[in-house]
């Protein structure tokens, strides 16, 4: 299943790719190729679905900075999705290796509806977010698709 996982158990931040558009032939301007994901978040006894528009390119360069600072368990990057900037998310590493996750997200900006979230995990949670990450980059490449 192509999807990516943020968690500590319990809370989460879950984008699950529904449908790619123009693979493998037709690149977004943006890098890689379009995607619709479904995104699920729970943070404590808050949560929140609903759909965004990004690219698998944003997701290469999410997997870049996260591999990085996982490796040397520091670090502070943000999710930088460059359509509607309705999901929008940093993570931030401690030198303990632990890992604070937080953001917003609103489903339709014609609506003030939002969510805030934050919660923290750590880098054995990370794994299998990178591992996540690299079976979907296998899959559709980086900023230039299958055609690098």
């Amino acid at each position: 299943m192509n999807e990516v996982i943020i968690t500590n158990g319990p809370d989460f931040l879950k984008l699950t790719i529904a449908q790619i558009h123009g693979f493998p032939q037709i690149l977004s301007p943006f890098g890689g190729y379009d995607i619709e994901c479904e995104v699920d978040i729970k943070s404590r006894g808050f949560s929140a679905t609903g759909k965004i528009w990004c690219t698998t390119a944003v997701l290469h360069q999410f997997y870049e900075k996260l591999k990085d600072s996982n490796a040397q368990l520091t670090g502070e990057f943000s999710f930088d999705n460059n359509y509607e900037r309705d999901l929008k998310f940093s993570i931030k590493y401690d030198d303990l290796g632990h890992v604070a996750v937080e953001g917003s997200f609103v489903e339709q900006h014609d609506c003030t509806n939002q969510l805030e979230f934050e919660f923290l995990s750590d880098q054995t949670f990370v794994q299998k977010t990178l591992l996540q990450l690299s079976t979907i980059i296998a899959t559709y490449g980086g900023m230039k698709g299958v055609l690098e």
